[in-house]
């Protein structure tokens, strides 16, 4: 199929696959036989962007066949060469950024994103360890393998174009006056959670592209390039990472992939990113955000009230006689017919009147002088856990979209 850089290949991956050697990365096209060949000019779907939940996220290796000559099969493939280096780029500087790059170096395994086509380079087309995070000012893309995956870390996010204020803080603020951002509130900002991208840190895509190529980017370099921020790839085909890759096709960049996230992101110790679920974001602030004015008020009503300790050592006494009849009843369930005595059926019925006892006390006093506390305390504990279930079922891990390769490399580049 012709070369068309209009429409590039963008793929969505939830990836948790390491230390694979081979790419696991999804792409929409199979790969040529000949030296020339070139991948479907696009596999995105028609219409408006709403992923698929997570089991239908599928995975398509990107796996060239044998390659040929006009005679037969080609030679032995060339030596193993050095694999170059796994970099990290510090696009921004704070302390959430510098945790990030850090965690990606110490944990997580760059041959996740290995890109080298099969046998190519034998086992060694991508190190298994990141280099140590650099700089943007100071890093040299010349030193990266060309199939090992270069991180790069920062913040996402979308700005007003006349005044460069943050879009998500706009929101965020009318949100925490209205409880919720008004009707009568322009519709790009009441859908602002949903907006993609528009600056990496302080950079725009075309801002990105002359940085990568300043720094020294080789044209022939045919791995991944991760945009580690918020939302990079949202908006399918108007995300910023798919105007950074366009741009870099219009540079004669064809081999390589450009990856980012779907949604808001965080890096968690083993360098693994939590995406949220885009269309999600905005019930699960709303879910914390109530779960912290229960807890606030909560925490203002004891201080404030002399009935606090009395709620707390009745809460205790409760649950203190739950934990006994539970040891008692344990105790029974393990025990042989001998082990049965009396005595022990006579401490689990004092057990049970005890806690019908310390239950009666605990609602009786929820009902008079306790009764705020305990409705508090029922709000705190139900927002909570609405907060944890939301993030247990939108939060993904690896939840990330991928545009290309323009084409697959051929031998004269391996």
């Amino acid at each position: 199929m012709p070369l068309t850089n209009s429409s590039p290949n963008v793929n969505a991956s939830s990836s948790q696959n390491a230390n694979t050697g081979t790419n696991q990365q999804s792409s929409g096209h199979a790969a040529s036989s000949n030296n020339n060949a070139s991948s479907s000019g696009s596999s995105a779907s028609s219409g408006p962007f709403y992923m698929p939940i997570i089991p239908t996220l599928g995975c398509h290796s990107i796996q060239p066949g044998p390659a040929t000559t006009a005679t037969g099969p080609a030679a032995a493939p060339p030596p193993t060469a050095p694999p170059g280096k796994a970099v990290i780029t510090r696009l921004g500087t704070d302390g959430t950024i510098q945790r990030a790059g850090a965690n990606i170096h110490e944990n997580r395994n760059p041959q996740e994103f290995d890109m080298s086509p099969e046998g190519s380079m034998a086992a060694n087309s991508v190190p298994t360890r990141y280099d140590a995070p650099v700089s943007h000012k100071d890093v040299d893309y010349s030193q990266a393998g060309q199939f090992a995956p270069i991180v790069i870390t920062g913040h996402m996010g979308s700005k007003i174009p006349i005044f460069g204020v943050n879009v998500w803080m706009v929101s965020d603020m009318l949100a925490s006056v209205f409880d919720k951002v008004p009707s009568w509130a322009p519709q790009w900002l009441r859908e602002a959670t949903n907006l993609h991208a528009t600056n990496f840190e302080d950079k725009s895509p075309k801002e990105i592209v002359k940085h990568l190529i300043k720094h020294g980017l080789p044209r022939t370099y045919a791995g991944v390039i991760y945009l580690d921020g918020c939302s990079g790839a949202y908006g399918q085909e108007a995300s910023f990472a798919a105007e950074v890759y366009r741009r870099l096709v219009e540079n004669g960049y064809f081999y390589l992939q450009i990856k980012s996230n779907l949604g808001e992101a965080g890096t968690d110790e083993q360098g693994q990113e939590h995406v949220t679920w885009p269309e999600a974001q905005w019930r699960i602030r709303q879910a914390k955000k109530r779960g912290d004015v229960a807890k606030e008020e909560y925490d203002k009503l004891r201080r404030a009230s002399p009935d606090y300790q009395r709620y707390i050592k009745l809460f205790n006494n409760e649950n203190e006689a739950i934990s006994i009849l539970a040891g008692l009843e344990s105790q029974l369930e393990d025990a042989t017919p001998d082990q049965v005595t009396e005595d022990l059926i006579e401490k689990i019925v004092a057990a049970k009147i005890a806690l019908q006892a310390a239950k009666a006390e605990f609602r009786k006093f929820c009902a008079g002088p306790g009764r705020k506390f305990a409705e508090l305390a029922e709000e705190r504990a139900e927002q909570e856990a609405k907060h944890e279930d939301l993030n247990r079922r939108y939060v993904i891990k690896n939840l990330t979209g991928t545009w290309g390769p323009e084409r697959l490399p051929g031998r004269g580049l391996l």
